[in-house]
């Protein structure tokens, strides 16, 4: 170790030895945190005593990489933020400099002349402006991949999230790269599309209940990535329309809107009035619409959408939501690696709230923590092969099922649910169709309109410690009630409890198809078990 008594407040941290063949090429992995600012360029790291490059906190809080005759090789295009950490990343070739922060690139200048002296002697600031990590000096240029094992492997003395890209709602700008927490994008799916244009890696979404993102969010074909909030709190994804005035009654507590909407929509909801469940109240569509419109629905008619709000309420000052998209949160990336969707909270969908599968191309999909309501569908898998795995995820007030999964022909799709909530949605809890599979483990699928679950065509559907109760709260048939294997459907019950359904614990077509096992029992049901 040396010690530079030139530079005040900087102490030599490591010498390391390079090749005199290589001296026009350095790169340079900086791990660290910037704990103060006081508007004055400081330097914060020295590379070499002989014509040495330095890393510079610039008077605009940049971070750039110098000359020894103060020449900027390559620099940060926007302020670095206090007490975020971060890794950097600077290059220089003899010709190009360039700098990469969490593994992404972020700009490049070109600067002739400047050679390295291969004195990689390592001087680190420790005056307090910053905290740093491990520092690496290497008198080569990595391939990508290269480069990016060794910054992980130097960012986790700081805790630093690598190849992250953060979007905001409530600060977000597009003028923003959105590499740092502090400076996100405004926009999700730009965040997402760059992420996918540059290899994967996670996208981390600011956007509370109160400012929700209000369009779909697609991963498509290509990488797949983490969708998470910020500090893995709740993010808010809501691709609707929201409408306060312009309605004209129209008699008998009827009112009516010319607006552009999906026909598609099975569910509207009024975020001005809570149900008894202090979650916005649904209005579902009517079975064949009518400008005659029963207390508590809606129908589409002619370009209008005609609400009945409980007790004749006007929806005039009220806050009626309308899909405007076919799905908050939609997956086709293919066979890739699943897209990992962490505490996501969807509202709306005239397809699912969370679609996997799209276009004749599956997708792969792993979420937990997750919420969707107000959709057709909640958790939705359809078109070609598609694996989904839910995990502690809920499904409320959907016009159609909780758990839908479909596949075209004789194609076996799996979805898994683990400790999942399906409720009041006004279908099933969860229907497996065509060939599919569906394993359910644990959870709660409890009053739904129709049966808690159903299996029909050849899928298969096996059911462990599941709790399933007061479902078929329509009353549409006898055979629905908690659990129904329909056609030539097949699975098992285990451990299970099938209680207070309006219709029969169980019901199936063949019994021998899907045996009742272990400690199910099954009471309080309107119907004989069959």
């Amino acid at each position: 170790m040396k010690f530079i008594p030139q530079l005040a407040g900087l102490l030599a941290l490591a010498a390391l030895s390079t090749s005199a063949s290589a001296q026009n090429r350095i790169t340079v992995i900086v791990p660290l945190k910037l704990n103060k600012f006081n508007s004055v360029p400081t330097p914060l790291v020295q590379i070499g005593l002989q014509k040495p490059f330095r890393v510079m906190l610039n008077a605009k809080r940049q971070i750039q990489l110098t000359s020894s005759s103060g020449a900027i090789l390559a620099m940060l295009s926007e302020p670095v933020p206090i007490d975020e950490p971060f890794v950097a990343t600077f290059t220089y070739d003899g010709a190009q400099g360039s700098v990469w922060i969490n593994g992404d690139p972020q700009s490049q200048i070109t600067k002739l002349g400047y050679t390295w002296s291969g004195d990689a002697t390592v001087v680190a600031d420790r005056s307090g402006v910053a905290t740093f990590g491990k520092i690496g000096v290497f008198s080569r240029l990595f391939a990508h991949a290269q480069r990016y094992v060794y910054e992980t492997q130097y960012s986790r003395s700081l805790g630093v999230e690598m190849q992250t890209t953060y979007a905001s709602t409530v600060r977000g700008s597009d003028r923003n790269s959105g590499v740092f927490a502090a400076t996100p994008k405004a926009d999700v799916q730009n965040a997402v599309n760059y992420r996918l244009a540059t290899g994967g890696g996670s996208v981390r979404v600011e956007a509370p209940a109160n400012d929700p993102y209000r369009g779909q969010v697609t991963v498509g074909r290509g990488s797949s990535i983490v969708l998470a909030g910020y500090g893995e709190l709740p993010w808010y994804v809501q691709p609707s329309n929201r409408y306060v005035s312009g309605f004209r009654e129209v008699g008998n507590g009827i009112y009516r809107k010319h607006v552009a909407v999906s026909n598609y929509v099975g569910v509207i909801w009024n975020e001005a009035t809570l149900n008894g469940d202090g979650q916005p109240t649904p209005l579902y569509r009517m079975a064949v619409d009518s400008p005659t419109v029963p207390e508590g629905r809606f129908s589409l008619v002619d370009g209008y959408l005609y609400v009945h709000l409980k007790d004749n309420v006007s929806p005039n000052g009220q806050a009626i939501e309308v899909s405007k998209a076919a799905c908050a949160v939609r997956i086709w990336n293919g066979s890739g690696s699943p897209v990992v969707i962490k505490n996501a909270h969807m509202r709306g969908g005239y397809n699912a709230c969370l679609e996997v599968g799209f276009k004749k191309i599956g997708g792969r999909v792993d979420a937990s923590g997750c919420t969707a309501q107000y959709g057709t569908n909640g958790f939705g898998s359809r078109e070609v092969y598609c694996e989904s795995r839910f995990t502690n995820c809920e499904a409320r007030y959907n016009a159609n099922d909780g758990f839908n999964l479909h596949a075209i022909e004789t194609v076996s799709s799996p979805m898994t649910m683990i400790d999942c909530i399906s409720r009041w949605n006004f279908d099933e809890g969860a229907s497996p169709h065509g060939n599919t599979r569906m394993y359910v483990y644990g959870g709660e699928y409890t009053d739904n309109g129709q049966a808690g679950f159903h299996a029909i065509r050849t899928s298969t559907m096996e059911l462990t410690d599941v709790l399933i109760e007061r479902n078929n709260v329509s009353r549409v048939s006898t055979n629905y009630g908690g659990v129904s294997f329909n056609n030539d459907s097949k699975g098992k019950v285990e451990n299970c409890t099938i209680r207070y359904n309006q219709g029969p614990g169980y019901w199936r077509l063949h019994p021998a198809n899907a045996p009742i096992n272990g400690a199910t029992i099954s009471f309080g049901n309107r119907f004989a078990d069959q």
